[in-house]
């Protein structure tokens, strides 16, 4: 059986270009940025994924899907109230808008859900990483999707 091989000089120095894709990732960041409200909606969907799969039996993903629509919109009045505080108050609260929204999740979990023994408080950790990672995912992919097609 022959092994698989790649063509001769696929590999060489100079072969691959990485000012093309650090450009493309800039961009990227650039549109995320500017866009910002509207990947809020992955996050919504995030949400209620992240808590189908850790809940799976107490509601259906549509009862999450409107969880994961109150606590984004909570998120956007907390954000709202974050950068009137920063703009007037010359404070840098950007820093602190993830941890802000990690525990934003993990307090609405915990009071959806109200049990307090350790594998549910594991369970609310694991929630609010899994909905932050999926989140930043999703928006990453799609914008490197457009960037790429462009």
């Amino acid at each position: 059986m022959d092994s698989f091989r790649f063509p001769e000089g696929v590999f060489d120095k100079g072969q691959v270009d990485l000012t093309g894709m650090s450009a493309k990732s800039e961009e990227v960041f650039r549109l995320l940025e500017k866009n910002i409200n509207y990947f809020l909606f992955f996050l919504v969907f995030s949400i209620a994924f992240s808590l189908k799969l850790f809940f799976r039996k107490k509601y259906n993903l549509a009862e999450y899907t409107t969880i994961g629509l109150f606590i984004t919109s909570v998120y956007t009045l907390v954000r709202i109230i974050t950068m009137f505080f920063s703009k007037f108050a010359s404070a840098e609260v950007d820093d602190i808008e993830l941890g802000i929204l990690f525990l934003l999740i993990f307090y609405s979990s915990f009071s959806l859900f109200q049990k307090k023994n350790v594998g549910f408080v594991v369970r609310y950790v694991l929630v609010s990483f899994f909905s932050l990672i999926m989140y930043t995912v999703f928006a990453l992919v799609l914008l490197f999707l457009i960037v790429s097609l462009k």
